[in-house]
């Protein structure tokens, strides 16, 4: 069942650079973000993910605001010690369909024959013939893959290492609140009050949509990262602990056998409360559900961060400094 924050429930391309270099300006950068910071995408996979270059720093990780569940106890301070990248916007169906045509990849749904999806009773159950490609309501190219399993979402991950020829993975839980937090200390990412209006996530009375939207379909958040409140849960590498114990650091290899492994960002499905930068929850690595899906990080090298500093400051001294 995914456990939620109210129990049991369930070489590259360089693209766009802006900012200011250094290790001073990344550190006031982590705690008073800018958006835009450094977008790339690798030159292969084709159809890749748009990353976004993440800076070291510190925040503190938990239920700030005093207002969750005690999974997201006790409050501490993180250092993310090292520059990383990650997904502007959650994996789309769109890329995952260019991994499976690659691949021949058949889903944990699809060997399953079901996913676990929402029906208008407000229910959910397991559902025959439901998986990515048919999560239970129509989907673009360009809507966050849902109805795929973490064993899913490694895979994919496996599969842009090999492409690319770099190490892409899922974030640890601490680097997914670092880079959703982008700096901020409040509930969500644009401030205290649970507006309905700045994601895609069930507001009650107001519930019009019953399913994901496109990525990018509400403003970014100061890191330039799209949808890390509401539209998909996303699958992170780090295992599910009741409170912290310092689980939320690590990430787990494919062959690992846990029994339930963290979610976070809530979704289409889930009340404004699940999509705050805090909540957290658990579901085990083969489950799949029509409100789950993902977003990939890659890991950087020194030289790739000087590289992106470099043409950063060319591009601004080219524009004047602006």
């Amino acid at each position: 069942m995914l456990k939620t924050t109210l129990g049991l429930l369930l070489s590259p391309v360089l693209i766009a650079l802006a900012g200011n270099a250094g290790a001073a300006a990344d550190s006031a950068l982590a705690k008073n973000p800018a958006e835009p910071l450094y977008t790339f995408a690798d030159a292969q996979p084709k159809q890749g993910p748009q990353m976004v270059l993440i800076p070291e720093g510190k925040f503190t990780m938990g239920d700030i605001q005093a207002n969750g569940a005690k999974n997201e106890l006790p409050v501490h301070e993180v250092k993310i010690k090292e520059p990383f990248a990650i997904g502007k916007y959650e994996v789309t169906v769109g890329q995952f369909a260019s991994f499976v045509r690659a691949t021949g990849y058949v889903t944990d749904a699809e060997k399953g024959g079901n996913c676990y999806t929402y029906n208008d009773s407000r229910f959910w159950v397991w559902i025959e013939d439901r998986n990515w490609r048919n999560p239970g309501f129509p989907q673009s190219e360009n809507h966050p893959v849902v109805c795929v399993s973490w064993r899913d979402a490694m895979a994919y991950t496996q599969w842009l290492s090999t492409a690319s020829g770099e190490k892409y993975r899922l974030p640890s839980e601490a680097e997914w609140e670092y880079v959703a937090r982008a700096g901020t200390d409040t509930s969500w990412h644009w401030g205290n009050s649970d507006d309905c209006h700045s994601a895609n996530c069930c507001t009650g009375v107001l519930w019009l949509e019953k399913q994901t939207r496109d990525v990018g379909s509400y403003a970014p958040n100061k890191f330039g990262l799209y949808d890390t409140a509401g539209n998909a849960w996303e699958w992170t590498g780090s295992p599910y602990t009741e409170t912290y114990i310092g689980s939320e650091l690590k990430v787990l290899p494919a062959t690992f056998d846990a029994s339930a492994m963290v979610v976070r960002g809530g979704s289409w499905y889930r009340f404004e409360t699940f999509a705050r930068s805090a909540s957290r929850g658990g579901n085990w690595p083969q489950s799949r559900f029509s409100d789950v899906g993902f977003r990939v990080v890659r890991d950087v090298t020194p030289d790739f961060v000087a590289q992106a500093k470099t043409i950063m400051k060319t591009r601004v001294s080219m524009s004047g400094g602006n």
